[in-house]
């Protein structure tokens, strides 16, 4: 009797005694916050090239200045091509002048052959010469369009509304043909280029919208994916695309322009499938660390670092992996008398 005795009293003080507790922690997916920054362009740029040489008569936008309503940037000197104009428009009243003439030649030849007056010769070789006027009149008449086209191009065109953003054009300069005389950018739209590894794509792909910040303006934004690489750095093994700010958000902003910062904040897997608990919930024993099941078990934690809590809490959190731990898992969480 009294050796059972005994072993009852051994048992009951190698058992797992439970922890008073006030409420009970549900063990959370750790996440990690991934931060990327880029900052704002334009959503499209072009250089505005002359595509005839001449002298510069007239440059009408500068540098941050809208392209005109018309769509033209700069004038370049048209003189020598409304000279060969002029000159076009009198060869072609002297061709139709003769032809004129040549038709009432051929007009009489055939009555003379009607009256075997004249030779058949004679009336081909009039009908000849009539035919060739009027190939010189149509070739004249392809200059006039070839010169009229010329002289549209004088006038050097860019989009309307783009900015300038870069002008390399004063007026009296002579321009050479296929030479860049200005920038201008379609800052309508902003987009952020940004480089990004696979998992972030990923991620950025779910986020509908995606959720921006310009810290520098202390405004909120969003944007959606404008463009995706499919080209691919191996150095860094990272993706290139392009975010395209929303209209709203544009709308906001205090100016349109390129050089905007802008933060994009992911909550990304944990890379080593970690855990998180509140920091109350764990126990230290033996330089080791534990948390208690509401069965009164206890199971052993490496705590790797501090975790963001979830919305809501102002707790402090820890980061934590064990092999016996999954997501979902409950544990104690000690009432604050209780000693640790």
């Amino acid at each position: 009797m009294t050796y059972r005795l005994f072993a009852v009293v051994i048992a009951l003080l190698f058992l797992p005694l439970p922890l008073h507790a006030d409420s009970t922690c549900t063990a959370l997916p750790s996440e990690s916050l991934i931060r990327l920054t880029g900052f704002t362009r334009a959503r499209a740029s072009m250089d505005i090239v002359s595509e005839v040489s001449g002298r510069c008569l007239e440059v009408r936008a500068d540098v941050g200045q809208p392209v005109p309503a018309d769509g033209v940037f700069a004038r370049i000197d048209p003189t020598f091509i409304r000279l060969e104009l002029e000159a076009n428009a009198i060869a072609r009243r002297q061709a139709r002048r003769q032809l004129r003439y040549e038709e009432r030649e051929v007009r009489r030849a055939r009555k003379l052959l009607t009256d075997r007056a004249s030779s058949q010769a004679r009336l081909d070789q009039l009908e000849l010469k009539r035919d060739q006027t009027r190939l010189k009149l149509d070739q004249l008449a392809s200059k006039r369009r070839r010169l009229e086209e010329t002289l549209a191009r004088h006038a050097v065109p860019a989009p309307a509304g783009w900015l300038v953003i870069r002008r390399n054009l004063e007026p009296g300069q002579w321009v050479t043909a296929g030479t860049p005389l200005a920038r201008c950018g379609d800052y309508t739209g902003l987009i952020v280029p940004l480089a990004v590894t696979a998992p972030e794509l990923a991620r950025l792909r779910e986020e509908k919208p995606i959720r921006l910040e310009f810290p520098d303006q202390g405004l909120p934004g969003t944007a959606t994916l404008y463009r995706i690489s499919p080209g691919f750095d191996p150095a860094t093994r990272k993706v290139r695309l392009d975010l395209l700010v929303d209209r709203e958000t544009l709308a906001r902003l205090p100016r349109q322009q390129g050089g905007l910062r802008v933060v994009v904040r992911l909550t990304m897997e944990d890379p080593m499938h970690a855990l998180r608990v509140p920091a109350a919930a764990v126990r230290e024993r033996y330089e080791e660390n534990w948390l208690t099941r509401p069965d009164g078990s206890q199971v052993r934690i490496i705590v790797l670092g501090p975790a963001p809590p979830p919305a809501g809490d102002k707790g402090r959190w820890l980061r934590i992996i064990s092999p016996e731990i999954t997501a979902g898992d409950i544990f104690l969480l000690p009432s604050p008398g209780h000693p640790r």
